[in-house]
């Protein structure tokens, strides 16, 4: 019989990214919760750990990164385990405010396993260095991948990826 156990990410990126909505609208139900300053996704992905079958219901925390709700925001990271960051390539301002999204995760967990995930738009142009983001999060410990955001058919082994690194890192699960 396999085990449930319930993990909660936090998603995070800047609001000119509307990321989360095709996330939603694609690879999730679009039954979702929405509370002041965050929406909450909820998917089951099985995976393998430690020759057991896993039932990861991944709670997904989109919070807000609206300028009105900065009192707020770090409330939403208690309980978190594994994070997102998203950005879009041909904005480098959304790159930039993934870097300030995780200076806040920085200050609230020691190390926290995540992953950063880019997009792009097919009729935009690349005007931010891959090279250099990939550099950053290498530094930073976490792991880059691009996604076609109309095209999600990597996005289960991607959550799975973080559900892995979450489990073995994360003793106390």
């Amino acid at each position: 019989m396999a085990q449930n156990l319930v993990l909660k990410i936090l998603i995070l990126g800047s609001e000119n990214v509307e990321n989360y909505k095709i996330i939603a609208d694609r690879y999730f139900s679009t039954d979702y919760k929405t509370i002041v300053g965050v929406n909450v996704l909820l998917k089951t992905i099985p995976v393998e750990f430690e020759g057991k079958r896993v039932n990861s219901v991944l709670s997904l925390w989109d919070i807000s990164s609206k300028s009105r709700f900065e009192d707020i925001r770090k409330i939403f990271f208690k309980g978190g385990v594994g994070a997102l960051f998203l950005f879009d390539l041909s904005n480098p301002s959304t790159w930039s405010h993934v870097i300030e999204c995780y200076k806040e995760i920085e200050v609230a967990f020691t190390k926290i396993p995540f992953m950063v995930i880019s997009n792009l738009r097919s009729s935009k142009q690349i005007t931010v260095n891959e090279n250099d983001i990939k550099a950053w999060v290498e530094q930073k410990g976490g792991h880059y991948i691009q996604i076609d955001m109309h095209n999600l058919s990597r996005m289960e082994s991607t959550f799975k990826n973080l559900v892995a690194e979450i489990l073995s890192s994360n003793t106390s699960l």
